[in-house]
């Protein structure tokens, strides 16, 4: 565990490297993967919507292609707008390293 509670420590102690842009943090998560799952079903669901209202194979494929991009932008963007939002709730209890140390 950090000895502080900055926001460098805080990304480090959820086992995030600070150093890396936050896109890539973001793309390698667990919440990605369920967007990814989430955008295949909904994909897969428009195509056969699509099958089933008589649309041929190339339209379907099309419909899915659509929706899979669309809602796992949607949820991409969402995602990184909630992981980004600031907090101003949270405030350090500990020092920073740098600080001095209390006399």
């Amino acid at each position: 565990m950090p000895g502080t509670d900055d926001d460098d420590s805080v990304w480090r102690a959820m086992g995030m490297d600070p150093i890396l842009p936050v896109p890539v943090t973001l793309l390698a998560s667990a919440p990605t993967l369920i967007g990814v799952i989430n955008a295949v079903i909904a994909a897969s669901i428009a195509a056969i919507a699509a099958l089933q209202i008589g649309a041929g194979t190339t339209v379907a494929l099309i419909v899915a292609a659509i929706t899979f991009v669309a809602l796992f932008a949607a949820e991409a963007w969402y995602g990184a707008r909630e992981a980004m939002r600031p907090r101003p709730d949270f405030a350090p209890m500990f020092p920073p390293e740098a600080a001095d140390p209390p006399a």
